[in-house]
Formats: structure tokens, C-alpha cells, sequence
């Protein structure tokens, strides 16, 4: 049952965990095609890279949205199969005084 459970949220959790990798390298590139006051092949490249990683950004962004929304859902369709002794009271508890 775990491997069921893991394998439904594995690329949602990749995509999450990657999205901010993308951000970052927009920003990065986006700062550094700034920097060059020249028309050299180096400014050509990093004004390549950041078109490229500002079209990745909006793409990750929709998917990261997207991938918190079905993780969302995903969590609560997995209650429907919680196993019977997972709401069974805890042993050690009632050594926890109660208090108001």
C-alpha cells in the first residue's frame, strides 16, 4: 500500500522541489544579461538564457500551482483508505494528565 500511496505523489513532489531551481536561475540570468553594455556573443547567450528560463518559469509556475492543488486533493482521497487501528487511542496517552 505505501508503494501505491508514494508513486501517486512522487512528481508533483519533483516538480515542487525543482520549480524553485528555475526561479532562481531567471533571476540569475536575467540580472547578468543586464550587466553587459555590449552587443558580445556572451550577451547574445545570457539574454538566450534568460528567454529561455523566463518561459521555464511560467511553465514551472502553472505546474507548481497545479502540483499543490492535487497534492491537496490526493491527501484527502487517501483518508477514504485510512486502515482501522489508525484511530485507535494510544497507549501512553493516558499518562498525559488532562488538563482544561
Amino acid at each position: 500500500m505505501l508503494h501505491r500511496f508514494c508513486g501517486k505523489y512522487r512528481p508533483w513532489l519533483s516538480i515542487i522541489t525543482g520549480s524553485p531551481l528555475a526561479w532562481c536561475l531567471t533571476f540569475v540570468f536575467g540580472y547578468a544579461s543586464d550587466e553587459y553594455d555590449d552587443d558580445t556573443f556572451a550577451h547574445r547567450f545570457d539574454d538566450c538564457l534568460a528567454s529561455f528560463f523566463v518561459i521555464m518559469t511560467y511553465i514551472t509556475f502553472s505546474l507548481y500551482i497545479l502540483s499543490r492543488i492535487i497534492l491537496i486533493v490526493l491527501a484527502f482521497v487517501e483518508l477514504r483508505n485510512i486502515p482501522p487501528g489508525a484511530l485507535a487511542p494510544i497507549q501512553w496517552v493516558n499518562i498525559l494528565p488532562f488538563i482544561h
